[in-house]
């Protein structure tokens, strides 16, 4: 979509309660306590990017000019798992908060988490809090290349449940 007739690359973005269109800015600086704090990188991305899609080409750019630091402090936004993994193969100390579940099962008292489900990786199947088994289980990757797995129960096992609530806000549909 096209959000500014003068910049057609300007995108149209919402973070918390800041609305804007345009681009954002990501600042590298310097933080020692003994010392000024220098900005040692700039990298202006779409406003739609992600902060974690960032991460890897700030510590690029820094390692491009010989800037590369020890320790990269950084918000929870330009942090995933797998940019651990790789800040530390660059020789990088990666420290920032690492990502919260966003689902609402994880706010909601009494609710099914992942963590509540028994996995068996060997044959693929995942069982529920009440003892149900999964049909069928997909596995995609992320944009990084992480294995993503999706687990699917049968709505035979599901639909009549008694606990149904605390895994899942899906509607019914009754169809007879």
């Amino acid at each position: 979509m096209i959000a500014s007739l003068d910049d057609p690359e300007a995108r149209y973005c919402v973070k918390r309660s800041t609305e804007w269109t345009g681009y954002k800015v990501h600042f590298t600086e310097t933080c020692q306590e003994d010392s000024p704090r220098l900005i040692t990188h700039v990298e202006t991305t779409p406003a739609t990017i992600h902060d974690s899609k960032v991460t890897t080409r700030i510590q690029d750019a820094l390692a491009a000019k010989d800037r590369s630091p020890e320790t990269h402090l950084v918000d929870e936004g330009y942090m995933e798992i797998d940019l651990l993994v790789d800040s530390q193969h660059k020789g990088i100390d990666l420290v920032g908060p690492v990502p919260s579940s966003k689902t609402w099962q994880d706010r909601v008292e009494g609710a099914f988490d992942h963590t509540q489900f028994h996995l068996d990786w060997q044959h693929q199947q995942a069982t529920c809090p009440n003892g149900k088994t999964s049909i069928r289980c997909s596995e995609r990757k992320t944009w990084r290349g992480t294995p993503n797995f999706t687990f699917v129960f049968d709505k035979a096992d599901c639909l009549p449940c008694l606990v149904r609530e605390h895994c899942s806000r899906a509607k019914i549909w009754d169809v007879s």
